[in-house]
């Protein structure tokens, strides 16, 4: 990916920005767990870029803020568990007796640990053979055969679970990619919060209660995984060809697109300010039948966010009509 420091971010950040620590490099036949949460235009117009080896346009650093933001907290969670002295320290000031400390091995072989160990493994990548594509999948932590996702998002995230799917399917490749590790059914997200409010807490029940906080989710089994992916791999499989406007369009959840607003305006020829505004339209409607149909009511379509952070967007013809549209999110 090229970039560019148009915002003129001074150096000692900009570089930290500009770094890559990503290190799965697609090919044509091979997938990563994540790939299996992109849509199928987006990889099959990625696989193209990369045999053409076509220029993109550079990416503004400042763009990648968000994204570090998450990377700084599984780096730092990474470095306190390797560190042995950081590690024990931390262990002991929440109350684990040395005789528990003393039995936390991290990474080990799976095949040498003991029945006295703990095992805690991070950061491994592996990769597995289906259907002649390369699967791989490189997990955040696992501890005693339970993994662990770290997300750094906003409470959306949780209050609205949009992301449960993804999760799921996510961990449940995890666990047939690691299978010798990961043998929990069951998976933790933590959630790193990014907008968490102490009032809101308190006062709004569906609200996180704590800015970290673990979410529980139920894996599939490893038949339902592989169907999964081979569904996946066939979708791709079937428009490796297809010419780029014929491609499946994203869906608005692989844009992550927000909901619909509607917007009431009593007067139709004021729309400097709208009267009432709704998030689900049977309300909106009802409400415009009780005005007994004076004025307007205008739905305003959510706007995507997913294309700041696609590569190939320059090669997309749905970009570039949402740009258009005014429907990216900035």
């Amino acid at each position: 990916m090229s970039l560019c420091n148009n915002s003129n971010i001074p150096l000692s950040v900009a570089v930290f920005l500009a770094s890559e620590s990503y290190d799965f490099k697609p090919n044509p036949r091979s997938l990563s767990a994540t790939d299996f949460n992109r849509s199928v235009r987006q990889i099959v117009l990625r696989n193209r870029s990369n045999a053409a080896e076509s220029p993109t346009e550079p990416v503004d650093i400042a763009s990648l803020v968000k994204s570090k933001n998450g990377t700084a907290i599984h780096d730092s969670i990474e470095r306190v568990w390797l560190d042995e002295t950081k590690r024990n320290a931390g262990l002991r000031n929440l109350g684990y007796p040395e005789s528990v400390i003393k039995r936390i091995v991290v990474n080990p072989e799976p095949s040498s640990v003991t029945h006295e160990q703990i095992p805690v493994y991070m950061e491994r990548r592996k990769t597995i053979e289906l259907d002649g594509w390369t699967i791989s999948g490189k997990f955040d932590f696992v501890a005693e055969g339970t993994l662990t996702d770290f997300k750094s998002t906003g409470t959306f995230t949780y209050t609205k679970k949009v992301n449960d799917e993804k999760f799921r399917n996510q961990g449940s490749i995890y666990k047939v990619i690691h299978k010798d590790i990961i043998t929990n059914e069951h998976m933790h997200i933590v959630f790193w919060f990014t907008d968490w409010k102490e009032a809101l807490s308190k006062s709004d029940p569906t609200y996180p209660k704590t800015a970290v906080m673990p979410y529980p989710i139920k894996l599939m089994s490893e038949e339902e995984t592989k169907q999964f992916m081979r569904k996946h791999i066939k979708a791709i499989e079937a428009n490796e060809n297809t010419p780029e406007p014929m491609l499946p369009m994203c869906t608005a959840e692989e844009l992550w697109q927000d909901e619909p607003t509607y917007k009431y305006y009593k007067d139709p020829l004021k729309k400097t300010r709208s009267t009432k505004n709704f998030t689900d339209f049977l309300e909106a409607r009802i409400y415009f039948a009780q005005q007994g149909g004076v004025g307007e009511l205008v739905t305003v379509q959510g706007k995507a966010m997913a294309c700041n952070y696609c590569n190939v967007s320059s090669m997309c013809s749905q970009y570039k009509q949402l740009k258009e549209a005014g429907m990216i999110k900035e």
